[in-house]
């Protein structure tokens, strides 16, 4: 009887630290996109291709774009050059290349866009809540079929869904008494982006050349042997968050239902990295677009773990040197420098402690209650 007490007494600390903010909008607002790493192994024939400065520069101008990518460049001793697209957040001794291909013009220009993360990025950026992807099977039938159903589940669960009346707009930020208050704070919307539960489509075809890098990141962690002849379903959210696909064969309104949920769902707060999913590389400035119009108080994110650097050469420096100064350059509302201190202490972490401080503070005096009570 003491310890459900107890528990009712944490479950209420918990409550009263909530975050109302939807996670699609929390992760659009404040979780940076991880970085992909390009591993460029450089072959024998490159010193004598015609096209090598060209393609150099376009090699380096993608270190230098607003894609979530770094670029290691180092000698190989095979004939020819290749690219190797690896994971977000991972070591190299334990990332997995994503994609690999030829050195090329073709493969560069589709690395960190294409027609589909183009319309992705446009949706996103105007108020969807998710975007639904949908890699088509090359049945017609089955794949109308197939969204047909998929459209009618999302109809269902949206009929459920609703934004919490204590989330604070744009168009409110004058009634906040104090903007420094943690509840206040967790329950800014940051951004005039439109907020609102609303849910796009986006169709694919698997054998599309030009998407070939975006269905790699899209199957990247689903088992060749699940990859059937049949269409599937990609939730999208935030910077380009995607979660794994469901089948046709598996598409069901109860799955459906929960992922809406989720995703449209108060958020808690946690850390980035705990939650399912893996970002897409894409080539875009996302700070850019959320800092028009936000709001003065502003939460300073930690950057992320990045990977083990492997090659130290002169041209891998200067590169980094140009990407990481043009990161800096993104978000115009940062005027004061970032100190050490700060990053090693994002508001999610902060908001963790005193919770835990909280609750012990309660469990203690609950535990005191009770044993004198008891006597």
């Amino acid at each position: 009887m003491m310890m459900k007490k107890i528990w009712l007494c944490f479950l209420i600390v918990l409550s009263s630290n909530a975050c109302e903010v939807p996670v699609f909008r929390f992760a659009l607002e404040r979780w940076a996109a991880d970085k992909y790493t390009l591993q460029f192994d450089e072959g024998l024939a490159l010193a004598t291709d015609p096209k090598r400065l060209e393609l150099i520069d376009k090699l380096n101008s993608l270190g230098e774009s607003k894609a979530n990518i770094k670029i290691l460049r180092q000698k190989s001793n095979q004939q020819f050059s290749s690219l190797s697209l690896y994971e977000p957040n991972k070591g190299m001794l334990q990332a997995k290349a994503v994609w690999e291909g030829f050195f090329n013009h073709e493969n560069l220009n589709h690395l960190v866009e294409s027609p589909a993360r183009q319309k992705l990025a446009d949706y996103l950026l105007s108020g969807a809540s998710v975007v639904w992807v949908i890699v088509e099977s090359g049945d017609s039938e089955r794949d109308a079929e197939f969204e047909k159903q998929l459209r009618a589940h999302v109809a269902k669960a949206q009929k459920a869904l609703s934004l919490s009346d204590e989330i604070i707009l744009m168009d409110d930020q004058e009634k906040i008494d104090s903007a420094s208050t943690k509840k206040e704070l967790d329950n800014m919307i940051k951004s005039s982006i439109p907020l609102k539960i609303d849910f796009s489509y986006l169709r694919i075809s698997k054998d599309d050349p030009a998407e070939e890098v975006f269905l790699s990141m899209l199957f990247a962690k689903m088992p060749p042997s699940e990859r059937l002849n049949e269409a599937f379903a990609f939730p999208v959210f935030g910077r380009g968050r995607v979660i794994n696909g469901v089948p046709e064969s598996k598409l069901n309104e109860a799955g459906v239902v929960e992922m809406c949920q989720y995703l449209c769902g108060r958020c808690s707060c946690t850390v980035k990295s705990e939650n399912p999913g893996m970002d897409l590389l894409m080539n875009i400035s996302w700070d850019q677009y959320v800092a028009e119009g936000s709001m003065q108080v502003r939460e300073i994110l930690p950057p992320l773990s990045g990977v083990l650097e492997l090659d130290d050469s002169p041209e891998k420096q200067e590169l980094d040197s140009k990407t990481s100064n043009e990161s800096q350059d993104l978000d115009p509302q940062v005027t004061s420098p970032v100190t050490k201190q700060e990053v090693l202490k994002p508001v999610t972490f902060k908001s963790l402690w005193i919770t835990i401080g909280v609750f012990a503070f309660v469990l203690v005096l609950s535990t005191m209650f009770l044993l004198k009570k008891n006597k």
